[in-house]
């Protein structure tokens, strides 16, 4: 089981990083993956106040 940090979600969600991208799905369609509470919060705090993506879209 691997642990997803904010950043490696963060690339996947925005495909700004193709090569980190890649790996996240990778280990999405191949692996068990355990992301904490705390890492979703940050995931929204970042995609909304650093990256101004929709709330509503983000969640």
């Amino acid at each position: 089981m691997k642990m997803l940090d904010t950043n490696m979600i963060v690339r996947y969600f925005l495909q700004d990083d193709e090569e980190m991208a890649d790996k996240v799905k990778n280990v999405l369609k191949s692996e068990k993956v355990f992301i904490l509470h705390e890492v979703i919060a940050e995931v929204i705090y970042v995609m909304v106040k650093t990256y101004k993506q929709d709330r509503i879209q983000t969640a």
